[in-house]
């Protein structure tokens, strides 16, 4: 958890086809019982945030990845949520997810995600109702992993706050770019995405 934006930097979750399809999908938000409350956010906080700003609560880690897990409702903890735009929730970032699932379900190999935010600077519209001082993240960035034996591919994705192309396709980047955006080195070689995993990802 980030103290000064107040969400996470970024979470990682292993995609398991045992997890998928279960009937867990309640969101019952919650403040994380493992942090302060001065770096946790409340339900309350949220409140009026789509209507003022257009936001949804946005998983970081997806729920529908653990809805047959017994833990699932730990994605509804507000450290996992942060004000995502709905074009983007409802868009081309709920059709990356979709697409991960299908991934662990089709292939043999494990597939493991990353997934974060980043800021530019530009501020954002702010949680009319929120309690703690707090920036909204600029963007959205995700790193899919396919491993399979010694074989390893990785697919990049950025996206902006504010985008409206529901082509998840478009957005792919550079481990060098998300670097960059978030000063956090990941321990990849091969800086571009695998075409071999983007088109396991429906991107021709």
């Amino acid at each position: 958890m980030n103290p000064k934006t107040k969400f996470a930097d970024w979470v990682a979750y292993k995609v398991e086809p045992k997890n998928l399809n279960g009937l867990n999908k309640q969101r019952v938000w919650r403040e994380d019982p493992k942090l302060k409350p001065e770096y946790s956010f409340s339900p309350k906080d949220y409140e009026g945030g789509n209507k003022a700003c257009g936001y949804d609560r946005g998983h970081q880690a997806p729920l529908a990845n653990f809805s047959n897990n017994q833990h699932a409702d730990q994605t509804n903890y507000l450290s996992n949520i942060t004000p995502q735009m709905s074009k983007l929730n409802r868009g081309a970032w709920k059709r990356l997810e979709d697409k991960e699932r299908l991934l662990a379900k089709k292939n043999k190999g494990e597939v493991y995600v990353f997934t974060g935010t980043y800021y530019t600077g530009k501020p954002m519209c702010q949680l009319p109702k929120a309690r703690l001082q707090h920036t909204v993240p600029n963007g959205y960035w995700k790193i899919i992993i396919l491993k399979n034996g010694k074989n390893v591919s990785h697919a990049n994705f950025k996206f902006q706050q504010e985008e409206t192309d529901n082509d998840y396709c478009n957005h792919s980047t550079t481990i060098e770019e998300i670097n960059r955006l978030t000063n956090i080195k990941f321990p990849i070689n091969n800086l571009t995405s695998s075409n071999s995993l983007l088109e396991k990802l429906g991107c021709n």
